[in-house]
């Protein structure tokens, strides 16, 4: 999808594309039903509890996965975002970046309390 940028960090994938060209391809007459976008963005975030790997999966003109482990209970969480020049919020690559960025810190490392003692005010 015309992509410009890739971002690969620990858990976090992000794919940025510019000046993309949308159409419907069911369509017989493409030209007249076509849309140019300045900017779509992807993005796949996964814990890192999971000890996911990243893949490059060739399929579809190539795909940016994670590779997850399987679980006894055969499950696994994920955080998938997209964004795109016309929508209401982060709306610039920028923007999605920085969003997604700020969110997948506080998805992949969640707060937890591993201790809790109460006190009574006399």
């Amino acid at each position: 999808m015309n992509e410009a940028e890739l971002y690969r960090e620990d858990g976090t994938l992000m794919s940025l594309a510019r000046n993309v060209d949308i159409f419907d391809p069911d369509v017989q007459r493409q030209f007249e039903t076509r849309l140019l976008v300045d900017f779509i963005g992807t993005a796949l975030v996964v814990k890192d509890s999971d000890n996911s790997q990243y893949q490059f999966v060739r399929d579809f003109d190539g795909n940016h996965t994670f590779r997850v482990p399987v679980t006894a209970d055969l499950s696994f969480e994920y955080l998938i975002a997209a964004g795109w020049s016309e929508g209401s919020v982060n709306r610039t690559a920028d923007e999605f970046k920085s969003y997604v960025l700020s969110t997948a810190r506080k998805y992949r490392h969640p707060v937890e309390i591993t201790s809790l003692s109460l006190e009574k005010k006399q």
